[in-house]
């Protein structure tokens, strides 16, 4: 299989580093949780493109795989050579894109949607009265 192949050399290459992990799961909650301490998300998931941009995490997609999706500032995307990772990692490093980071709005929301429905039902049935 070629993510086989692709985990192989993956494992061999960057997992003996002390700053590398490789998890094959994390569960849902573990995953999220470990999102706002990260210092960049690569790969091509489309937990890349909808959950990094609140935590305003960089994030390097790479190849084509989510392309058509809103992609917020916080997302490079290169292609799938080594060439072209490097290069986005040096650009997730200057000052221009950390300072770029802090003005990211989230175009998904605030995570106060449920609260505003549930205050715009109230309004609706007390105004019903």
């Amino acid at each position: 299989k070629k993510s086989s192949a692709a985990s192989d050399v993956y494992k061999r290459q960057v997992c003996n580093k002390p700053c590398f992990h490789l998890f094959t799961s994390l569960g849902q909650k573990c995953y999220v949780s470990l999102l706002p301490q990260l210092y960049c998300m690569i790969g091509n998931s489309s937990s890349g493109v909808y959950e990094t941009g609140y935590w305003k995490l960089p994030t390097i997609n790479i190849g084509h795989r989510q392309e058509g999706r809103y992609m917020t500032s916080n997302i490079i995307c290169c292609d799938n050579c080594s060439e072209s990772i490097i290069q986005s990692l040096k650009k997730i490093e200057t000052d221009e894109f950390q300072q770029m980071l802090k003005y990211i709005d989230n175009p998904y929301g605030d995570g106060n949607a449920s609260k505003r429905i549930v205050e715009q039902i109230k309004m609706y049935f007390n105004a019903v009265k």
